[in-house]
């Protein structure tokens, strides 16, 4: 977590199940960032991509 005034940003991996499936698939790296306002804090940005785990992307694949 980085808090400075009114932004705060977090950094995490998410571990997510797709469906039914009893496996997480591999971790996710997202970044969350918040703004305080007059209603406390709200989420203004989110992003995620693949971690490391998941290997190389797939020729041809364009990454973001």
């Amino acid at each position: 977590h980085i808090v400075d005034g009114n932004i705060a940003v977090h950094v995490l991996n998410e571990h997510i199940r797709l469906g039914s499936e009893r496996q997480h698939q591999p971790p996710v790296i997202v970044t969350n960032v918040y703004r305080l306002g007059e209603n406390g804090w709200r989420m203004v940005a989110h992003h995620a991509s693949a971690s490391r785990s998941q290997g190389p992307a797939p020729s041809g694949v364009a990454l973001h």
